[in-house]
């Protein structure tokens, strides 16, 4: 927005602006991409690698969500093997040591000590010790996909249900 009004303007207000657009240039991105992607029914996830690589669990289930996330990727996903990722397999992945997500059933509940968030997408339903957040099928089911920002000190989780009550035309009979 800045770019176009430097471009336009013909006063000195140019000086003015300018700094802006310089500042904006240091600031984050406000539009970063995701670093997990769960769908809502459980039957898909996708991890961002160490090369900002999207990977997916796979390549055969819920293709209308896959075809979304690739268009939003703007690049070709790629399949999570067993050796993409040091600690992110097909039935488990340990994302950076913060998220643990588990697909298979009869998972060992010693492993899922000491993580931020767990997201169960087996139908298991068991609950680990000292974790802060905890995602399953109900609550995937209720919050719709999942988009997960992962930064050092802190973690921001979206669903696309999560606005469904902001909606200016569900407001309309509240007074």
């Amino acid at each position: 927005m800045g770019g176009i009004t430097f471009f336009i303007t013909k006063t000195r207000l140019k000086l003015l602006i300018l700094p802006i657009i310089i500042v904006g240039f240091f600031l984050k991105n406000p539009l970063a991409k995701p670093d997990l992607l769960v769908e809502e029914q459980g039957k898909l996830f996708a991890v961002r690698d160490t090369n900002g690589r999207l990977l997916v669990s796979s390549k055969a289930k819920a293709r209308f969500v896959r075809e979304i996330w690739q268009n939003m990727e703007g690049a070709e996903l790629l399949p999570l093997k067993d050796n993409m990722m040091s600690d992110c397999r097909l039935n488990y992945c340990n994302y950076m040591d913060k998220v643990l997500i588990i697909k298979e059933n009869n998972f060992n509940l010693n492993q899922c000590t000491n993580h931020v968030l767990v997201i169960n997408l087996s139908e298991d339903a068991f609950i680990c010790q000292n974790v802060k957040q905890y995602v399953n099928l109900t609550s995937l089911k209720r919050r719709g996909n999942l988009s997960i920002w992962i930064e050092k000190d802190k973690m921001k989780i979206v669903g696309t249900k999560d606005f469904i009550d902001d909606r200016p035309w569900n407001n309309i009979n509240e007074k």
